[in-house]
């Protein structure tokens, strides 16, 4: 974050208001209190927003919600003391949040220490001018009475002082005089206090209300702005980076002023309170006129300040800044109660005010995060909190926060009759039903859709920091704007009514850009000069980003630059992972990829991406990044440095903390004895090319890192461990292991230490190598072939010996099993035809006619695996290898030896530990000579490849006989061989397709040749 930015943190922050006595009791005496809050600090932070803003906790009589206060540096007894809050906001920044508290600075209780010194003390006296005293109520009669509702008059008779004091608000909430000096020093020094204790920001109370001044409204004096810019200049002096957030309930331009002048010299925040109501009769009047008139009259503000924009909060819906008929429209609108009425306003929460009615809500909180602003947002209103009008006063939207169906809500133990306000019993909003813990379990709650839309927002700083202009299309149903900052433009557009409406809009300025949606980055079709039409179904919007024409891959001068910092790297993977041998998914369209957590690992950090796909579901890659030599970030397994840390981090039982994730690494009995010994284990990058990466560490040890992020237990590790546990002894030993585990997730596998096995190359190679030199004369190889049938034979006999381990005992094939295999194979040549077609036109020669000929004979080759359905199979299934071929084979000079258990890495985690037929395995690897006989450069290369497949396949058999994973039949045998070959054969196709197109050409000559048979 750079030194503006830092400076500016509430511009792209999103502000979440909570009562600390609301939110968490933890003690169980019916109040909340601090332990609790930080007890739930981690739901505020998975929440998404940025910032804490926490309503008074000071000493109070609590007649008014704790802004009655009886001492500014101390904390309630109810909720806890100086103590935790130093541990609460410790706790906040460990998480990223900051905190804003408030400071209450117009007024005090009047148990305060100073107002009882200052009424018994002499008139006149500097301690009597704390307060505003007078002999007659009747200065300043034009200022307002601001609660009508239970004030008669800004004076009170006080019987000690034998003095009028003046009051704005409650007639127990005397107001400070200004006109002190000794006054003003001592909310500096209150200031100093919780600033120098760690909060980043204040909230002052009723600004606009510090002096009086005869013959005025006593509102936005000069004086009041005098003591803010003497406040600010104490703030930006002695605590950097720390904000200012002023409650003016004023019109736009006397709001305004509150920032003071130039670049802002008063508040760094100001309330925008005037947008709020127009808001909820925008909506209610499908007319968007009421939005756009009072940001009209907003005039421009210092490029550091910023408004902040709500909807609902502690206090009631105010109507202060309307005209009396709009007051009354909104009254007609909203409250069909009269007891939801207060003051002049609407005591309701957001959920109730709108019927409950979950698009209107979805839509409110849509413009509320995409208006020029920060938001804030009201505990309880991300789940849909209902509230009690018949509470009094304001207490009917300031209840318990609701976390499960359990007693009270979840959020004390104590008896119902002592919690400080009941929980919500209404049967439409009861905490049953409206809870924390049901919506965390649906996907589709409203929980959920506002930390989508929460994680949505903080990506683009646009809405935080970008400029307005809105559109006007003659359908006023239709409020659509366009913010800009930077590159960024992002275009809004939000339905206002009811019923679906349609609208033209002019987005020439725009013309060449493409509109991608937002939520689920779907382009829509290219701006042109002639008007553009929108559909938007009852109360729907959109958020689109206007984004140049995609250029492809292929034509960038260079690759994307990387970067430690989550914005810039985003922005960057898409590309920068499509040209990675190891990324799975290179013919999906990436629509955004989102850094869900950072562990530091010394000078490199393993960044944790989620990419999401136009289509299907998103995957986890992990990437480790460090700056080389040269200042760049790049991958760090390609320097020696972090691989060595690595290694110690497993021989050590290190643990590394990330954002959201730990980095677990753990060995095994094995890596004492492997790192024992002389020799250097200097580290070096396999050159293989493979969807993982793997590092040498000195001819002794091997580390794979899994770039794909999988919850759940491994089958590379499982299987290997499995081996090495019942003796077999053609594999790896597992040597260590480095686990990833999120928080309030299981453990995911991110590395795996192995003993390095010397050789003379994998399988493939010496394959190649064999046809090659013999000019395809298959009777040189054959021994090899019949040496690695046998050993897949003892393989799989050694993974079925166990019949005690429910993970490795064999299992009889049922109907269901068969179909199963069936549809598994429907259902793969459905995805993967599709694409061949589109892409027919791409291949030349026999690729092509081959392409041809499998799309018109598909029909004829869908039939051949319906025998598994129709048939009954004795062959049991049994854990195999998954993805075997000559690649997942060393060939040490006299004997092979089995590595790789992972299975298809295109399929998901828990896919590839299922039980199959043994002989997948077997048509595996009839596959992978098949590609060797292809690839070779000779003319017999199909008669090598069949001539091995069957020295292969004899030798398995003989090996593998009476082994209950074998078929009983030469038919049974036929049949499923048939139907797992042509399963290969589409994995293989697509896979082509995706990452090496010029090798398509090998599986779609494995299918015609399927087809002759």
């Amino acid at each position: 974050m750079d030194t503006d930015d830092a400076a500016t943190w509430y511009k792209d922050a999103i502000i979440y208001e909570l009562h600390v006595r609301a939110f968490r009791d933890s003690n169980g005496d019916g109040v909340g209190d601090f332990a609790g809050l930080i007890e739930k600090l981690d739901y505020v932070a998975r929440l998404g927003v940025t910032t804490i803003w926490l309503l008074p906790f000071y000493p109070s009589p609590l007649r008014d919600d704790g802004y009655d206060i009886a001492d500014y540096r101390g904390v309630h007894s109810s909720y806890g003391r100086l103590a935790d809050v130093r541990r609460f906001v410790k706790e906040a920044h460990a998480r990223g949040l900051q905190v804003i508290t408030e400071l209450v600075c117009n007024h005090t209780s009047d148990t305060h220490p100073w107002f009882q010194r200052a009424r018994r003390a002499r008139p006149g006296s500097a301690v009597r001018d704390f307060y505003v005293w007078s002999d007659s109520d009747q200065r300043y009669s034009e200022a307002r009475i601001i609660f009508k509702d239970t004030e008669s008059s800004n004076w009170s008779w006080d019987p000690v002082a034998q003095a009028y004091y003046w009051h704005r608000f409650y007639s127990h909430q005397p107001d400070l005089n200004y006109d002190s000096p000794q006054v003003r020093r001592a909310i500096l020094r209150v200031v100093d206090h919780w600033l120098g204790l760690g909060v980043d920001g204040l909230r002052l109370d009723a600004t606009p209300y510090l002096y009086e001044r005869e013959g005025t409204s006593c509102e936005n004096l000069a004086e009041s702005h005098g003591f803010l810019k003497e406040l600010r200049a104490h703030v930006d002096r002695r605590y950097p980076n720390r904000m200012l957030l002023a409650e003016a309930n004023q019109w736009p331009e006397d709001a305004a002023a509150y920032f003071g002048g130039g670049e802002g010299d008063e508040c760094h925040m100001a309330f925008h309170f005037p947008v709020m109501p127009r808001l909820f009769m925008a909506l209610r009047m499908e007319d968007r006129f009421p939005i756009i008139d009072i940001l009209a009259q907003t005039p421009a503000i210092p490029s550091r300040a910023q408004w902040a924009l709500f909807l609902r909060n502690h206090d009631e819906l105010t109507l202060e800044m309307v005209t009396d008929e709009e007051r009354d429209y909104m009254y007609w609108a909203y409250t069909q109660d009269s007891v939801a009425r207060i003051n002049l306003g609407i005591r309701r929460r957001l959920a109730p005010l709108l019927g409950n009615n979950r698009r209107r809500i979805e839509l409110m909180k849509a413009l509320l995060f995409s208006l020029p602003g920060t938001p804030v947002l009201y505990y309880g209103d991300e789940i849909g909190m209902g509230d009690n009008i018949y509470l009094g006063d304001r207490n009917g939207v300031r209840t318990p926060m609701q976390w499960s169906g359990d007693r009270n809500a979840g959020f004390s133990s104590s008896n119902r009759q002592r919690l400080y306000l009941p929980v919500i019993l209404d049967p439409e909003y009861h905490f049953q039903s409206i809870n924390v813990e049901a919506q965390e379990a649906n996907p589709q709650s409203l929980l959920n859709w506002m930390k989508r839309l929460i994680a949505l927002r903080k990506r683009y700083r646009a809405f935080g920091r970008g400029s307005i202009e809105f559109l006007h299309p003659e359908n006023r149903k239709i409020l659509a704007f366009v913010r800009q900052h930077g590159e960024e433009q992002i275009l809004v557009i939000a339905n206002l009514s009811r019923f679906s409406q349609y609208a033209q809009l002019d987005l020439s300025a725009f013309a060449g850009t493409v509109p991608v949606e937002l939520f689920g980055r779907t382009e829509f079709p290219p701006v042109g000069d002639q008007p553009y039409q929108v559909m938007l179904g009852p109360h729907a919007f959109y958020w689109f980003a206007l984004e140049p024409q995609r250029v492809d891959l292929g034509q960038l001068a260079s690759a994307p630059e990387l970067s430690l910092r989550d914005r810039d790297l985003e922005r960057a993977l898409p590309d920068y992972l499509h040209a990675q041998r190891w990324f799975g998914a290179r013919s999906r369209r990436i629509k955004e990829v989102h850094i869900v957590d950072t562990v530091p690992i010394a000078d490199a950090a393993l960044k944790v991406a989620e990419v999401q796909y136009a289509a299907g579901d998103p995957d986890v890659y992990a990437l480790p990044l460090c700056p080389n030599g040269e200042g760049r970030i790049v991958d760090a397994l390609a320097e020696p440095a972090f691989n060595h840390l690595l290694l110690e981090a497993i021989a050590r039982r290190r643990r590394f903390r990330g954002t959201a994730g730990d980095v677990i690494a753990l060995p095994t009995p094995q890596l004492a004895r492997l790192r024992a010994g002389d020799g250097d284990l200097a580290p070096r990058l396999a050159g293989v090319e493979q969807t993982n990466n793997s590092v040498i560490f000195g001819e002794r040890l091997i580390m794979k890192l899994f770039r794909r992020v999988e919850e759940g237990l491994h089958p590379d590790l499982e299987m290997s461990r499995f081996l090495t546990d019942v003796g077999f002894p053609n594999i790896a030993p597992v040597a260590g292991t480095m686990l990833y585990r999120r928080r309030r997730g299981s453990a995911a596998a991110l590395a795996m230490l192995q003993a390095y096995v010397p050789n003379q190359g994998d399988a493939w190679s010496h394959a190649m190598t064999e046809v090659e030199d013999s000019d395809g004369d298959p009777e040189r190889y054959l021994p090899h072939a019949k040496l690695l049938g046998r050993r897949t034979a003892e393989m799989h006999r050694a993974l079925s010996s166990r019949t005690d381990d429910p993970a490795f005992a064999p299992e009889p094939t049922l109907m269901h099993d068969a179909r199963s295999v069936y549809q598994s194979v429907r259902s793969l040549a459905l995805q993967v035809l599709p694409l061949l077609q589109e892409r027919q036109n791409d291949l030349e020669g026999r690729a092509r006619e081959d392409a041809d000929t499998v799309l018109r004979s598909w029909e004829a080759l869908h039939q051949r695996p319906r025998g598994v359905v129709t048939s009954r199979i004795s062959a049991r299934r049994i854990r195999c290898h998954g993805d075997y071929h000559l690649g997942q084979v060393l060939f040490t000079g006299g004997d092979f030896v089995i590595i790789d258990f992972e299975g298809e890495p295109a399929r998901p985690l828990r896919e590839r530990r299922l039980k199959r037929w043994a002989l997948k395995d077997v048509a595996g690897m009839l596959r992978s000579y098949a590609y060797a006989g292809e690839a070779a450069a000779i003319a017999n290369g199909e008669e090598w490849a069949r001539a091995a497949g069957d020295a292969f396949v004899q030798a398995y058999q003989e090996t593998a006989a009476g082994g209950l994973f074998l078929p009983s039949s030469a038919e049974e045998r036929d049949l499923l061989l048939d139907v797992l070959l042509i399963e290969k054969a589409m994995y293989e196709l697509r896979y082509e397709l995706d990452h090496r197109p010029d090798w398509v050409r090998i599986p779609l000559r494995g299918l015609v040749r399927l087809l002759e048979v």
